[in-house]
């Protein structure tokens, strides 16, 4: 479970760790206020786009060996940031490392099939938090890291994490016992990202008629996703984006609801603890003098 975490906790802290350092990148690298916000956005839009395709891979091929192959990656995308030269590079880095946040749901995944139903409210609560503290630290590491050393070292740091994750995976994650059958859904994903980068470039790059014929553009391709979608639920029972199997819904919420019951009944019950003596009833004692007296 360790590993897990700490694999977590490596996206957690890169989601946030560069938003401090934007200014300085920008100045850095000579770019413009516009270009260098895709630092970000690449990077999200990478993750909206990949992660139910890695989620999607980790069933059909094992979410161990997917796991890996996405903290592969990630250590691949800090790399490239770290030796980026100019802000098209450092975009590229960024849209590769966006293929971690597959982690989470893997993770939890993992965590599923391995942990006792007893403690999994657990588990899944710490990955949850993981995120929100991770995301927090990411910050004050960024500013502190962009303000007394180099922006490199905020992806310096972010590979040293991606390198410790994969080596505690490898030793310690074990093999999913089971897959699922079943594809991709790769034109609803390229559907969606082409959408995504329409958007975003209409937003922060287009100008008049320019931002105009990117927003219709981006509007026309999310009908289409809709329509294939759509048509792939209707004609046949394969994986899209849109969609989950109920079946697995159903055996998540009869794995997870039972540790939940046994959380709120353990809230609602009386405090059965023995009474402490100062709970206890005073003791009267009588009076002065209120007593027999012996003649």
């Amino acid at each position: 479970m360790f590993a897990l975490v700490t694999s977590v906790f490596s996206y957690a802290l890169m989601q946030t760790m560069v938003v401090p350092a934007v200014g300085l990148l920008q100045r850095e690298l000579d770019t413009t206020p516009g270009w260098a916000s895709w630092i970000i956005s690449g990077f999200l839009l990478s993750s909206a786009v990949l992660t139910p395709l890695l989620g999607r891979m980790g069933d059909l091929y094992g979410k161990r060996r997917v796991l890996l192959a996405v903290l592969i990656t990630y250590l691949a995308g800090m790399a490239g940031a770290v030796a980026a030269q100019d802000i098209g590079q450092l975009i590229a880095a960024r849209v590769v490392q966006g293929a971690a946040l597959a982690l989470v749901p893997l993770s939890m995944a993992i965590l599923r099939e391995t942990m006792p139903r007893e403690r999994m409210t657990f588990a899944f609560g710490l990955i949850s938090g993981i995120v929100g503290a991770g995301a927090g630290a990411g910050l004050v590491v960024g500013g502190l890291l962009a303000d007394y050393l180099s922006w490199r070292w905020l992806f310096g740091l972010g590979a040293l994490l991606a390198l410790v994750s994969l080596l505690l995976v490898a030793r310690s994650v074990p093999a999913s016992a089971h897959t699922a059958r079943g594809g991709l859904d790769l034109p609803g994903a390229v559907l969606l990202g082409a959408g995504l980068v329409a958007l975003l470039l209409a937003l922060t790059q287009g100008r008049g008629w320019t931002a105009v014929a990117l927003g219709v553009a981006a509007l026309a391709l999310f009908v289409v996703l809709l329509l294939v979608e759509r048509r792939r639920v209707h004609g046949t029972s394969g994986f899209t984006l849109m969609t989950m199997d109920p079946s697995r819904i159903r055996r998540f919420g009869e794995e997870v609801a039972p540790a939940v019951r046994e959380l709120v009944a353990k809230e609602r019950a009386p405090d059965r603890r023995p009474a402490s003596r100062s709970d206890a009833a005073p003791i009267r004692r009588p009076p002065p003098g209120g007593g027999a007296q012996i003649t």
